[in-house]
């Protein structure tokens, strides 16, 4: 009954399929005449959703048949509406495993086509399987995903309504806190919204978790409030089940006989529309009610009714047989309420081995989940490992390059520097070739110039007095002067040009001595000495030191 509050729109749709005869009668004739393989498909398919309820085995045939038209066109989102179908055909059929791997197959083509509505549905029915496994772990798990998609969406109503779902899960995992939590959220939410519908499924919620802790009179308060709102709204699935609810409550309370109204309300709507399923816990509702108050008869009239509908809990039925004994036992029929009690006790053995089975299949489940998750907990942190060697490796190689990098900038700095010293030195070098040649170019124009002075003073000095004093002899002779005298001028005259003559020989020695292209530079500076002492009468000494090479 709880998953069936949770899925409250899957649900409606699917009970509601008998509405759909004429509808299915126009599929085959539609589908009869149609050439188009992808009509035909779409005709199949809808066919097997109609029937999934009603006729399971049918419905698989139709569907099947779908997936193979789907499957030669090519047609992937047919292919995932099929996988989609088949598992919540396999889910009402209560193979789980089998639907868990349809709806995988389904979330991989949505997935793969980023098709975000159609994965939300997807993992919404990976919740409910996990649920019916008693997987509520898992289920709330695949819930809070769908959460973290709708609150990204800011979708307020479907947010709303995963809440609820959440509530419902932590509900049977008997966090009656949290849960509570999580359905008031959800509550608030819809309240806000003015969705009275999704409101009224709500108010349900909460009532149902009151419930599920005895807390009646709480429970009550909010049946009554989601009956209001179903009843305002018309939705008659809505208001068959709150009235049930309130009559089990009521029932709970020690008020069995209050709570016919309820439940005589409950099976009228069910009557009306169908809704066999709970028409069966309804009667068996009205079966404890009558047992109650001791109408027996009744009772009995309740249990009968109940059985003759298909009774697919076996809680049910084990409600129905513990009446049914009771009813016997106090009619006096010992032997008939011993046969009941045996049947109840061989469906309570059958019940806990299916619980058993279930929470095998579920701690089975649950391991094999936990051991994928260390697995990939294991992949993870081997991932994470090789990552960080890889990081570690190109962290290494990008501090080598670097240091390559920074030693080549190093290195054509230095030789950039280097290159510019060389350079400087260099130019330093030639600007002291330059300098010392313009020296020696000064030095060597200044010597010419000391030179030419010695010479024009020597000149001046020497050789112009003796050749003035010559000429001043001969311009004294004259036809008066006597033989005497003329030979005493012509006798100086001779000395004055022979003067002259050596004064001419000295200047030419002193520019260019004979000796410097005869002898070394050292015989040159002896000769030079000596000539000075013996001209000036002063006494030069002469050292010298090395080599003696020519000039």
């Amino acid at each position: 009954m709880i998953i069936r509050l949770l899925f409250l729109v899957l649900f409606l749709n699917l009970n509601g399929l008998a509405q759909f005869d004429n509808e299915i009668d126009s599929l085959y004739h539609t589908l009869a005449g149609s050439t188009s393989d992808l009509e035909k498909a779409q005709i199949h398919s809808r066919i097997g959703w109609l029937n999934i309820t009603s006729r399971p085995e049918l419905a698989e045939a139709h569907i099947d048949t779908a997936l193979t038209l789907y499957t030669s066109l090519q047609d992937s989102s047919g292919i995932a509406n099929s996988h989609y179908r088949f598992g919540v055909l396999f889910r009402v059929k209560g193979d789980y495993k089998k639907a868990s791997s349809e709806i995988d197959q389904y979330l991989d083509h949505v997935k793969a086509q980023n098709d975000t509505f159609k994965t939300v549905n997807g993992l919404y029915q990976k919740g409910v399987i996990f649920s019916l496994e008693g997987r509520y772990e898992e289920s709330a798990s695949e819930y809070f995903k769908i959460l973290e998609v709708y609150e990204g969406l800011n979708d307020s109503v479907s947010i709303g309504f995963t809440l609820n779902s959440i509530g419902i899960v932590l509900k049977n995992l008997r966090k009656f806190d949290d849960a509570e939590e999580f359905i008031r959220r959800a509550i608030q939410i819809h309240d806000n919204l003015d969705d009275k519908e999704n409101l009224a499924n709500t108010y349900n919620s909460l009532a149902n978790l009151f419930a599920e802790q005895n807390l009646h009179e709480k429970a009550m308060e909010y049946y009554h409030k989601a009956l209001s709102i179903d009843e305002e709204l018309g939705i008659a699935w809505g208001e068959a089940m709150n009235s049930m609810n309130i009559g089990a409550s009521l029932i709970a309370r020690g008020q069995a006989e209050k709570s016919l109204t309820f439940l005589e309300n409950a099976t009228q709507i069910q009557k009306a529309n169908g809704y066999e399923k709970d028409l069966t816990e309804t009667y068996s509702k009205l079966a404890k009610a009558y047992l109650d108050i001791g109408e027996l008869e009744k009772s009995q009239v309740q249990i009968n009714e109940a059985l003759k509908l298909d009774v697919p809990s076996l809680l049910i039925r084990n409600d129905l047989l513990e009446y049914q004994s009771k009813i016997y036992e106090q009619k006096g029929l010992f032997k008939e309420a011993l046969k009941a009690k045996e049947q109840s006790q061989l469906l309570r053995d059958s019940m806990y081995n299916i619980e058993n089975t279930r929470n095998i299949s579920a701690l089975a489940a649950r391991y094999d989940s936990d051991l994928k998750d260390r697995e990939l907990e294991l992949q993870a942190i081997q991932i994470k490992d090789q990552k960080s060697i890889i990081d570690r490796n190109r962290r290494e190689r990008i501090l080598i390059i670097s240091g390559i990098g920074l030693a080549v900038i190093l290195l054509f700095v230095l030789w950039v520097v280097f290159s510019q010293r060389q350079k400087l030195k260099d130019q330093e070098i030639q600007n002291l070739q330059r300098q010392k040649e313009i020296t020696s170019l000064e030095a060597f124009i200044q010597g010419e110039e000391n030179e030419r002075k010695r010479i024009a003073q020597d000149l001046h000095d020497g050789l112009n007095g003796d050749l003035s004093v010559i000429k001043y002899k001969l311009s004294s002779l004259d036809s008066s002067t006597d033989d005497m005298t003329s030979t005493d001028i012509k006798s100086e005259v001779i000395r004055g040009i022979d003067r002259a003559c050596e004064q001419v020989r000295t200047i030419s020695q002193n520019l260019a001595p004979g000796i410097l292209k005869e002898a070394s530079l050292k015989d040159a500076v002896k000769e030079y000495i000596s000539q000075m002492s013996a001209s000036s009468g002063v006494k030069i000494s002469f050292q010298y030191f090395g080599h003696q090479n020519p000039i």
